[in-house]
């Protein structure tokens, strides 16, 4: 299946302890494969005002070394389809950890759906990547630092829904949905105008008293809606806010 992208960052907080600032978003309709994002034009110097002793991790999984330096995963908040990865340099050499600079890095990845990208407050590189139909490993360079990502296997289950929605003149059908451990992924097609839903699928969670605007993925048939949120798979149903400018209607789905 052929998929034009547009992805639409997610505004609400995920995960207590996960927060993720959008510095940089990466989508349209017209993404190509290969993503390539420039940070300033100079090379990131190594000094004491950068780097920071580190002790030696064999768990932590490791890139190829160039130079003495490596990237490396620190961490992988699984929400998937939906990874919230970080990285860090390290200085194998002199075992010390390169901080990086908002305005002084270049990344490349060979992902179709990366949602954003920042550094954090201590120099770390933090992703948050849709890896729905990514089977390959994803590969990626930070400053000349090789990393190959592999998204974890998760099982999932498929229903199917049927469910016509309308607000408005605006008409469409939620297909299926597939359920994930810690996201709920719904598929609709025949939208008669995909721009009036791109920002109509709100996801109303009581336990959480908040809405969530899902990651949207536009395709031959329509689109994609991604939500994240941490055991969402053991919801027996959920409620949609759908519509725009004042006008909404609610759609309740069942998951069992």
């Amino acid at each position: 299946m052929k998929k034009n992208i547009c992805i639409l960052v997610v505004i609400a907080a995920i995960l207590a302890g996960c927060n993720v600032n959008s510095k940089a978003d990466i989508g349209s309709e017209n993404a190509v494969a290969d993503v390539k994002v420039a940070k300033g034009n100079e090379s990131t110097e190594e000094t004491s005002a950068n780097t920071s002793a580190v002790n030696a991790d064999n768990s932590i999984p490791q890139g190829a070394i160039k130079d003495g330096v490596c990237l490396e995963l620190v961490s992988d908040i699984d929400m998937s389809p939906i990874h919230y990865l970080t990285f860090r340099k390290r200085d194998t050499v002199n075992d010390k950890i390169i901080k990086l600079e908002n305005d002084n890095f270049q990344f490349d990845i060979s992902a179709q759906n990366v949602v954003s990208y920042s550094i954090d407050d201590v120099g770390n590189l933090v992703i948050e990547l849709n890896t729905l139909g990514e089977s390959s490993p994803i590969n990626m360079t930070l400053d000349g630092c090789k990393y190959s990502y592999t998204p974890p296997l998760t099982s999932q289950k498929s229903i199917t829904l049927n469910q016509d929605i309308s607000y408005g003149n605006y008409t469409a059908t939620i297909d299926k949905g597939e359920i994930y451990p810690n996201s709920i992924v719904l598929y609709l097609s025949n939208p008669n105008d995909k721009k009036a839903f791109h920002e109509a699928f709100l996801l109303v969670d009581n336990d959480m008293e908040n809405e969530m605007a899902p990651n949207v993925v536009l395709t031959d048939e329509g689109m994609i809606l991604i939500y994240p949120g941490k055991e969402f798979g053991k919801k027996d149903n959920i409620t949609i806010k759908i519509g725009g400018k004042g006008n909404y209607t609610f759609q309740d789905i069942i998951l069992k």
